[in-house]
């Protein structure tokens, strides 16, 4: 138990209006995050760079389905402390996010000796323009609980969003899912011919088309309530073969190197994506046809990519 104190100073405690100024504390922590770039927001992106009091406090993002809770989270009303969304980590080939992620880091450097980060997370399902009192709360890693749920964090430190003009070069990631596909040759259209080529593991992308088989690659519109489909990108038929009816898009050559590089070149229709502000080529894996419905089954998003 503590030792009983000698008492230093004692004065009444008032009940009043305490000036605004003096309530905007922007850390819990004073010191533990020294920001060398405070978070900015520009609206379709998120960015912050700073290093930590404690060289490890602010970890690598673990890739991967982990056990491990966000890092970084995103709340408002600093006195009332409302949860808005946590920021999602990257992930490898292989996984996959339930859903497309409200925030999720598409670039990331993190120096464990000396403390020092920079992230940049892309705002993908989530329209923060009417927030306007948001922070981004730095938290200790946590473990998920017994219950499904994140156990509760140690606040490490909390700061004010900006909004303002983020650097081009630190806006780095175009997809949401980081490394499931390196985009080499980003998609680029001309005239009515779409390109694109990359590389993703062996055995992964297909772009010609299979009896049973539903195409991997597809058109959709984003905004911040999500993507929503247009038309798929109809494989490449080979030999005499053509498709039936209109079509928004078709592979009309490609290329699959056995290291899983890939490049294709497709004929879109007049006027393909004509009124779509943000369109958007997604790669899903490979689908079966359901053969009661004739409708293609559920796939996993492998990777998005804006189109220009």
């Amino acid at each position: 138990f503590c030792e009983e104190s000698i008492s230093y100073s004692q004065m009444p405690v008032f009940v009043g209006k305490i000036p605004t100024e003096f309530k905007a504390t922007r850390f819990y922590h004073q010191d533990a995050v020294e920001w060398t770039f405070p978070p900015t927001m520009d609206g379709q992106y998120l960015y912050f760079a700073g290093k930590s009091s404690q060289p490890r406090m602010v970890h690598n993002f673990v890739l991967g389905n982990d056990n491990f809770c966000s890092q970084f989270s995103l709340y408002r009303n600093v006195i009332n402390q409302e949860w808005v969304a946590s920021i999602s980590d990257p992930l490898p080939v292989g996984w996959i996010h339930n859903e497309v992620p409200e925030l999720v880091v598409v670039n990331d450097r993190i120096d464990p000796a000396t403390g020092a980060f920079a992230v940049t997370a892309r705002i993908n399902n989530l329209d923060l323009s009417q927030i306007h009192d948001l922070s981004l709360l730095v938290q200790s890693r946590t473990t998920v609980g017994p219950d499904g749920f994140c156990r509760e964090p140690d606040s490490y430190s909390q700061v004010p969003i900006s909004i303002g003009s983020i650097p081009p070069q630190f806006r780095e990631g175009r997809h949401y899912h980081l490394n499931v596909i390196q985009w080499l040759a980003p998609p680029a259209i001309s005239g009515n011919t779409l390109s694109f080529g990359g590389r993703a593991d062996p055995g992964i992308i297909d772009l010609e088309s299979r009896e049973g088989y539903c195409s991997q690659f597809a058109f959709y519109e984003r905004d911040q309530w999500g993507y929503h489909y247009i038309d798929s990108l109809s494989p490449y038929l080979p030999g005499d073969m053509y498709w039936i009816g209109p079509i928004t898009g078709e592979v009309t050559g490609f290329r699959i190197g056995e290291d899983g590089t890939f490049e294709a070149t497709a004929r879109l229709s007049e006027n393909a994506l004509y009124g779509y502000h943000n369109p958007v080529l997604v790669v899903s894996a490979m689908a079966v046809v359901d053969q009661n419905t004739n409708l293609c089954g559920d796939s996993e998003v492998l990777s998005a990519i804006d189109l220009p």
